[in-house]
């Protein structure tokens, strides 16, 4: 698949994995709008540091949009020269030390901490410019 659309899956990957073949991936395109539409609608359009934080995104975006399984074997080549990326859950100590439900349970803290500190500085941001205290 030239342009990594639909979901890759490796022939030396778990038997479990082959069924996501062709699944469309589009999980960093989503991200990319996420971060630049309100980029490009809520801030200070004309300040050159938003377009250099815009252009480093947007590039980076378009690099793994467009070569994402060559600099993914690359990385795993780099770090993990073994070719041992894969986990086995019956002989590796970050699976046994951390199983699955601790991995899941990090994941909803996580996610629920990003709202919460998202939504108190939304709050706190609204407050401010009501005062007059930042330009909004």
């Amino acid at each position: 698949q030239s342009r990594q659309i639909g979901q890759v899956v490796r022939k030396d990957g778990p038997e479990s994995h082959f069924s996501k073949a062709g699944t469309p991936t589009m999980g960093g395109s989503l991200v990319l709008f996420a971060l630049v539409i309100p980029t490009v609608l809520w801030t200070e359009i004309h300040n050159l540091y938003v377009w250099a934080a815009l252009t480093v995104t947007v590039s980076f975006g378009v690099i793994g949009f467009i070569a994402f399984e060559p600099l993914f074997e690359l990385f795993h080549r780099v770090f993990f020269p073994g070719g041992n990326w894969a986990f086995d859950a019956a002989t590796s100590n970050l699976v046994r030390l951390y199983p699955y439900a601790f991995w899941e349970l990090a994941a909803s803290a996580l996610g629920a901490g990003v709202i919460v500190l998202g939504t108190v500085a939304w709050l706190v941001g609204r407050r401010l410019a009501r005062r007059g205290g930042v330009a909004a």
